[in-house]
């Protein structure tokens, strides 16, 4: 829902796309950082992107690898504050109001010591989200600190601003380390061993959130 062809309208298809390749890249929030200093050379905070523009963000290179916007990519973290719906309305999801309508939001950090603050956000998105994804079961992960591993689509929301800095919080934006996200989600694993000893690499210790047992 924006006029066709606009950064707005070419945002909003990418938030809804699925990777092409089902080839991951394992990302770390070192990695993170690489790609946030890698796009601010490309790519200016809260300014309009046209299709060409974002032809920049891909293949920038990280400490583990060349990663951009649309690959498939791992991450994991700790959930630092409550998942919730986008509430705002987002035009990528025609303004609809409601839960059902919405996105999902979720902030992941490296340690759940960490804040909101210091997040990447990830999204999963209303279209084909599996019934057994809700809020109430991601706030339960959330409480338990557990380990969680996140797949799915690199993107770069240049629509906002970093919001790092808790002592000086900007306004109207949300908190957040970096604007790149995982959006949408494709896959959502839970570390279910003691300890979150869990590795990205393997798949023992990890369920995913629809078969989760909470």
């Amino acid at each position: 829902c924006a006029d066709a062809e606009t950064p707005e309208a070419v945002l909003n298809r990418l938030r809804h796309q699925r990777p092409a390749s089902t080839a991951q890249v394992l990302l770390t929030f070192d990695d993170l950082d690489d790609l946030q200093n890698a796009a601010e050379v490309v790519a200016c905070q809260r300014c309009p992107l046209s299709k060409e523009k974002r032809g920049g963000l891909h293949s920038l290179k990280t400490r583990a690898a060349r990663v951009g916007e649309g690959d498939f990519v791992v991450l994991t973290g700790y959930i630092v504050s409550n998942p919730h719906d986008d509430r705002s309305g987002a035009s990528a999801n025609c303004r609809l109001r409601g839960r059902a309508n919405n996105d999902f939001h979720i902030a992941l950090a490296r340690a759940s010591t960490e804040t909101e603050h210091d997040s990447i956000l990830t999204a999963m998105i209303p279209q084909h989200r599996p019934p057994q994804w809700t809020l109430e079961r991601l706030n339960q992960v959330a409480r338990q600190n557990r380990l969680v591993m996140v797949k799915g689509q690199l993107l770069y929301d240049n629509e906002h601003e970093i919001n790092d800095d808790p002592d000086n919080p900007i306004a109207g934006q949300p908190k957040r380390r970096f604007l790149w996200e995982i959006h949408p989600i494709s896959e959502f694993f839970v570390c279910t061993r003691s300890r979150n000893a869990c590795d990205p690499l393997s798949k023992n210790g990890w369920q995913r959130l629809e078969e989760l047992s909470l």
